[in-house]
């Protein structure tokens, strides 16, 4: 797993981490979210530090998925799997190789909804709001 952060100018954290798939296939997921300043603080009491906080430690997230469909089909395919990025493998090396240009090419073009998500709170379509019940929405709950 790889985490990466950066400090907001008004306090606080704009962090991203990227998971790989635990069975070692050439698939990754990444998550995005904003930590203030004094951090976490989970269900159980721990309190995880802002400047060393995850995108996947608090209770809620952003999901960037490779593809985003519409509906119950959707939810049923993105639990599924099919909002990672990665390819499948070939005895190919240089079609390897392409394949996963293609999935980094693909996660790259939705950072720029990241981006626009960390500076106004809009979700893009590649973006999936993610509860501690792991969830999937379209947009954030309203309350």
């Amino acid at each position: 797993m790889w985490h990466f952060s950066r400090p907001r100018s008004a306090g606080g954290f704009d962090v991203i981490s990227i998971a790989f798939d635990k069975k070692r296939r050439p698939l990754f997921d990444a998550a995005i979210n904003i930590v203030s300043a004094e951090g976490i603080k989970r269900p159980w009491g721990e309190v995880i530090k802002g400047s060393q906080a995850t995108a996947l430690a608090s209770t809620t997230r952003i999901r960037v998925l490779k593809t985003v469909r519409r509906g119950v089909l959707a939810a049923v395919m993105r639990w599924l799997g099919h909002g990672w990025f990665g390819f499948e493998p070939r005895k190919n090396s240089d079609a390897n190789e392409a394949a996963a240009s293609v999935a980094c090419e693909d996660f790259i073009g939705c950072l720029d909804q990241a981006e626009r998500w960390w500076q106004t709170g809009e979700l893009g379509p590649n973006l999936v709001f993610v509860d501690t019940g792991m969830k999937l929405r379209s947009t954030p709950p309203t309350s």
